[in-house]
């Protein structure tokens, strides 16, 4: 099965790339298989510690990495499904990013189930555009 990556960038927390106190991880939004597994990559010089949170940003117990020191990787598998899971470092709350689950590799999804899956999120519509309505209005 391939390994999903997510990189933490070099410079993560001084970047200029982005126009609000928000900052994301590279990608932003995931796309994986449940089971799949996710590493998380630390390419900056802070320590980090990923956690699964909830539509209102409090942790929710989903998946957390640990900390992650500068220059190491952490895999992690999750095997439970959920549709979305957000992300944030514990660490540095403002550090984001968003991962979704479906029930068969990326590859095979036709472009109306990539559609559905960032539409229809498991009854959570409102609050998936919520977030993103929030997110956008931070980087405005």
């Amino acid at each position: 099965m391939i390994r999903k990556k997510i990189l933490i960038p070099n410079n993560f927390r001084k970047s200029r790339r982005h126009t609000s106190s928000l900052r994301f991880f590279s990608p932003r939004l995931t796309v994986i298989r449940a089971g799949q597994p996710i590493e998380f990559k630390n390419d900056d010089e802070n320590s980090h510690s990923i956690e699964s949170v909830n539509f209102k940003g409090k942790p929710d117990n989903f998946f957390t990495t640990g900390e992650i020191k500068s220059g190491q990787s952490v895999t992690v598998k999750l095997e439970k499904f959920k549709k979305m899971v957000p992300y944030r470092c514990r660490f540095h709350p403002k550090e984001r990013g968003v991962i979704l689950m479906t029930s068969k590799d990326e590859k095979n999804l036709t472009h109306t189930e990539h559609l559905r899956l960032l539409t229809n999120i498991a009854g959570h519509e409102q609050e998936f555009w919520n977030l993103v309505r929030e997110i956008d209005g931070e980087i405005e």
